[in-house]
């Protein structure tokens, strides 16, 4: 809170203050929501793709991706460390503690319970088959991450993402999480990709 309210006004001091006030006992763990809630579009769009993608990803590359997509990840990365919200390591890797990184997947759940299809991002690996199997990713959809064994599967059913229209982020897993280049993709799959999607990225 301390590192939210730097540089605020007494009056925004005042409602950070009234805010906690009203939050019952025991729920002291929902403190961090109020600093999350205050983000400014930009800071908060990177905050959810480390929560949901790129927690433990290294700085640069984090920063050269989202760039590529038109977030303004190098000043937006360094106030989320401001506010404490993320930390950087000495080999330059950005972490976030276990219970942000739920609060923000739970902020992106809460955006449609029911229908993962219907969320910013999915990470779940059943939540995003479903949503290419059975075409139920919407324009909703800014990003996804798939195992890289199934995208031979994802072949037969590129279409699937056809509808994902604010599709930024595509991130390929292996056994150990990492960013695979464009071209570990089909030639087939990147057409689909380029021909729905204006701004896409694929991590």
């Amino acid at each position: 809170m301390g590192s939210f309210l730097k540089g605020k006004s007494i009056k925004e001091w005042q409602g950070a203050f009234d805010r906690l006030k009203e939050m019952p006992l025991g729920k002291v763990h929902e403190i961090p929501r109020i600093v999350v809630d205050g983000l400014e579009a930009n800071e908060r769009m990177i905050f959810l793709d480390i929560a949901c993608f790129l927690n433990g990803y290294g700085k640069e590359e984090i920063i050269k991706s989202l760039e590529q997509c038109c977030v303004h990840a190098n000043s937006g990365i360094e106030i989320l460390s401001q506010k404490s919200l993320i930390y950087i390591d000495e080999n330059n890797k950005v972490w976030m503690h276990d219970l942000l990184q739920e609060m923000g997947r739970q902020i992106v759940i809460q955006e449609c319970p029911d229908n993962p299809g219907k969320r910013s991002r999915i990470w779940r690996h059943e939540d995003a088959l479903q949503a290419v199997r059975q075409n139920s990713g919407t324009d909703a959809i800014e990003g996804i991450k798939l195992d890289k064994a199934d995208v031979e599967e994802l072949i037969l059913n590129a279409d699937s993402f056809k509808k994902m229209k604010k599709l930024r982020l595509f991130i390929m897993v292996d056994q150990v999480p990492h960013c695979g280049p464009a071209g570990n993709l089909s030639e087939k799959l990147w057409r689909c990709f380029a021909r729905h999607n204006n701004n896409i990225l694929l991590s």
